[in-house]
């Protein structure tokens, strides 16, 4: 019985390991904000600081004058060391219209003078023992020639600990984070009107889903909150709307852009299209009108994919399913043909 109980274990095991090495691999961005973690981190106000209350940096600087800031960094782990590392980083706007003060990979905007990573020292990573405080402090030297409007970003802290494990062993490990923001200029809470421009618009995949993005781009050196926009998607000469997006109470980071994601419910066909976007910020109101073509190779590859991916993904569950079913009905058909005689599990000799 052992000897078929084991090739069964091993069929069934070879089974799983092609369905799952089949599988389309991705990945997992082990990262949250604030919530759980074993740190805190708290600004150590500057005489350059125009607001003590405001919980963030709001600085005023002049050109070519260098200045320090600094961060206190608490563990408030009472069993634990843990190593957190800080890093300048420039704010930027995301897809969602939504300021972002955590890093990214994106080059920056061309439009604007300077980033806020470009003004600080290097990253700063220290070692915190159980209950322990330090102040991490960071040199920055603004340029000779000044800058216009405002500067945004953070410090980035990032808790590094990894997690202790044997050979035997792994762990999923989270690993938190949080933002302390910064705002500089010579008249950092001063505001100014802004430029918005409409860049591009293109169909591409999001989600496995053809979509429409209309990449919108604040020219200015100035961020902005309550942020709205409509945007209208028809056929070029008609007026019924076929695909529409709307974003209240957005924001947008100074001198950056980002991708209005516009649904096509998979609805997306070849043909010329008109773009329609109204949006609205600090009192002043954008309107933008774009034509765009979608080519019959460019709707029928944002089409493809999408049924692709799921016929197959919906067949490698169903064989993951099946193979499951067959290891557990030959499990049963032997254990019933042991309990009947009808299995012999030794060769017989005459």
């Amino acid at each position: 019985m052992r000897k078929y109980r084991w090739w069964i274990i091993l069929v069934g095991g070879l089974w799983l390991l092609y369905v799952l090495g089949s599988l389309p691999r991705g990945s997992v961005q082990a990262a949250t904000a604030g919530n759980g973690a074993d740190f805190y981190i708290a600004p150590v106000y500057p005489p350059n600081q125009l607001n003590t209350k405001l919980g963030y940096f709001a600085l005023k600087v002049a050109p070519g004058k260098q200045y320090s800031l600094s961060v206190q960094v608490q563990n408030i782990s009472q069993t634990s060391t843990r190593t957190i590392r800080l890093t300048p980083t420039p704010a930027t706007t995301t897809d969602s219209a939504d300021i972002n003060y955590t890093p990214v990979k994106t080059a920056k905007d061309p439009t604007a003078q300077y980033t806020l990573n470009q003004f600080f020292s290097k990253p700063i990573a220290i070692t915190l023992k159980p209950g322990e405080a330090k102040v991490v402090t960071f040199q920055y030297v603004i340029p000779a020639s000044g800058f216009r409007g405002q500067i945004l970003g953070s410090i980035y802290a990032l808790d590094e600990t990894k997690s202790a494990t044997t050979k035997a062993q792994f762990a999923l490990q989270n690993r938190f984070a949080m933002t302390l923001g910064i705002l500089m200029g010579t008249n950092p809470l001063a505001s100014q009107p802004i430029t918005l421009i409409l860049r591009t618009v293109k169909p591409d995949m999001v989600n496995h889903s053809p979509v429409i993005l209309a990449n919108i781009e604040n020219q200015t050196p100035q961020y902005f909150r309550h942020f709205t926009v409509t945007a209208q998607i028809s056929r070029v000469g008609r007026s019924t709307v076929l695909f529409t997006k709307k974003i209240t109470n957005g924001g947008m980071a100074p001198n950056s852009s980002f991708n209005l994601t516009i649904p096509t419910d998979k609805r997306l066909t070849a043909g010329n299209y008109t773009l329609t976007t109204t949006a609205s910020a600090q009192g002043q109101v954008f309107h933008f009108t774009r034509r765009f073509t979608v080519s019959t190779a460019a709707a029928q590859h944002l089409q493809t994919p999408q049924s692709i991916r799921g016929n197959s993904r919906l067949a490698w569950l169903i064989a993951i399913a099946a193979g499951f079913a067959a290891i557990i009905l030959i499990w049963i058909g032997v254990l019933v043909a042991k309990r009947k005689g009808l299995v012999n599990y030794a060769p017989k000799h005459s």
